[in-house]
């Protein structure tokens, strides 16, 4: 997939999960203050409105980088990153 492409996930027989491409080989990806930097250009997450709304409050989703999860600071090459709802 390229970056912002739709994904479907394999779940077995249960489910299929539907995740957005957030990243890919060679990019570096973080999550900060809500909003989702892919090579230092920051995106707004702006559809997380209605969660604040629902919820109150306070961050809706909490800061990632890459380099924490993976000790890397780029996906790997040949790879994607992919995020979304459960």
């Amino acid at each position: 997939g390229e970056g912002f492409d739709i994904m479907v996930l394999d779940g077995g027989e249960e489910k299929d999960y539907m995740k957005g491409v957030i990243g890919v080989g060679g990019e570096r990806v973080e999550y900060v203050s809500e909003s989702l930097y892919v090579k230092g250009k920051g995106y707004e997450e702006g559809y997380l409105e209605r969660y604040k709304e629902q919820t109150g409050e306070g961050p809706v989703s909490e800061d990632f980088r890459l380099e924490e999860i993976r000790g890397e600071k780029s996906v790997r090459e040949g790879e994607v990153l992919v995020m979304g709802e459960k």
